[in-house]
């Protein structure tokens, strides 16, 4: 078979040179493992960039038991609820927003690589069609948009509840501002600076609620095959 020599940048050959090492196959032969996988995903619609995001989405599923329930049955499930069951609902989400913040803080320790790089993996990670960013903000700080949450306006707040706490956890980050509509939720984040910390101004349904800053947390590992 013919063989053609390729053009890369210095940083991506000594990357595929590593990781070929480490997979104990020759350059040529990952080279090519990964040029026709990427190929079938853009024959299909896709590019490298989403596939990368679903590969890490899934990784952090697995870690965290996250399991991909239907927008629509879980709107369901969340609006047939009584008042105690909802509160419930919401305690639960302030614990897994917990388990969620410190998985990121240690996948991702600066925030703004959080939003700006990986996008598409919070996007999967939560029930969101886009999570886009819409400005950067004054300090550092970006206002952050969650498109496609659906129709239910107690789904939103469980959503709410999660993020609130996984800011919280994340460590690094304080919400400035929070609120949320129908099928949209806006949250502008800044890097905490002890000495002016300020309270977050929200939007939307009404909330009373006590956060656990030591909840359960679990151990980040390399994201590997």
């Amino acid at each position: 078979m013919a063989r053609t020599n390729l053009a890369v940048d210095r940083d991506v050959a000594e990357r595929l040179s590593e990781e070929a090492r480490a997979q104990g196959k020759t350059l040529y032969a990952l080279t090519n493992e990964i040029l026709r996988a990427c190929i079938d995903i853009y024959r299909d619609g896709g590019d490298a960039r989403q596939a990368a995001a679903l590969w890490r989405a899934s990784n952090i599923m697995r870690d965290l038991d996250l399991v991909p329930v239907p927008l629509g049955i879980l709107e369901w499930l969340i609006d047939s609820l009584g008042e105690s069951s909802m509160n419930g609902l919401l305690e639960a989400m302030e614990k897994q927003g917990s388990i969620l913040g410190k998985y990121l803080s240690i996948l991702y320790p600066q925030f703004t690589s959080l939003f700006e790089e990986t996008p598409e993996v919070l996007a999967r990670l939560l029930p969101a069609k886009k999570v886009e960013i819409v400005s950067n903000e004054p300090g550092g700080g970006l206002r952050v948009r969650l498109v496609g949450i659906g129709n239910s306006e107690r789904a939103a707040r469980a959503l709410g509840r999660l993020l609130e706490e996984a800011v919280r956890s994340y460590g690094a980050l304080k919400l400035v501002e929070f609120k949320y509509a129908v099928g949209v939720l806006e949250l502008v984040l800044a890097p905490i600076d002890e000495g002016n910390a300020q309270p977050s101004r929200r939007t939307g349904a009404n909330r009373s609620a006590s956060f656990d800053p030591h909840g359960p947390q679990r151990r980040a590992e390399r994201l590997r095959p």
